[in-house]
């Protein structure tokens, strides 16, 4: 390996986790000839693992995260670290073997958490840590229904079903009559997933919505409407 002037040399392609031994001598050339100093002591350096490529967030539940992201190189595992603001303290929370995928779970619904990680790799009984990677942001809440469905079976009732929402406390039911852009209530705080709509106009349309929300003291935090 050879450096110029200004003594510093990059070194590419070399294995994460692994550790080299380097020592330098200097020389003056004369007339194309090579003038050699003494070796210098010996400098011992270990390749830190790469950070992951950048998280992103797979899935949100109430109380539980789905975080992924990109592999960069043979690696033990990944630590995982959160704080409750960009800048402050992160606390770890938990370890990952090789992979790309986590589920956080044990969170508080309804909470903002910043959310980091950091690959490892063991060196024998040595560890090996990279560097923290960026922080993601993800707020826990209730997630979509997955599916929901409405038919009739009389002349003036629909019947409603749909799949739970875990964490949910209820539902609260809407709809739209016909061409109406009007969106009523139908019925809230339904704790059951399905309900049935009586006394209703014969051969109109009727398209509805659910949103399902959790109880935060007495205070509704609603998901996603369906």
């Amino acid at each position: 390996l050879s450096a110029d002037v200004h003594s510093q040399l990059e070194l590419i392609g070399r294995t994460q986790g692994e550790s080299y031994t380097f020592k330098a001598k200097a020389y003056r050339s004369d007339n194309g000839i090579k003038k050699y100093s003494d070796f210098s002591s010996e400098i011992t350096v270990i390749v830190e693992p790469k950070n992951p490529s950048v998280m992103s967030i797979r899935e949100i539940y109430y109380d539980s995260v789905v975080m992924t992201w990109g592999v960069n190189g043979p690696l033990t595992g990944y630590d995982m670290f959160y704080s409750f603001t960009p800048d402050g303290t992160y606390t770890y929370f938990g370890s990952t073997p090789e992979g790309n995928l986590k589920i956080i779970t044990g969170l508080e619904f309804n909470k903002t958490y910043y959310i980091k990680n950091r690959p490892y790799l063991m060196n024998g009984e040595e560890r090996i840590n990279g560097a923290l990677s960026s922080a993601v942001t993800v707020k826990t809440a209730l997630s979509a229904i997955d599916y929901a469905e409405a038919y009739s079976d009389n002349y003036n009732t629909n019947n409603l079903q749909w799949t739970p929402v875990p964490g949910a406390t209820g539902y609260d039911l809407y709809a739209q009559v016909g061409t109406s852009q009007l969106i009523n209530l139908v019925k809230a705080s339904i704790t059951t997933t399905t309900y049935t709509h009586t006394s209703l106009i014969t051969n109109s349309q009727y398209r509805y919505q659910l949103r399902p929300y959790r109880l935060v003291g007495t205070t509704k935090v609603y998901g996603t409407s369906d």
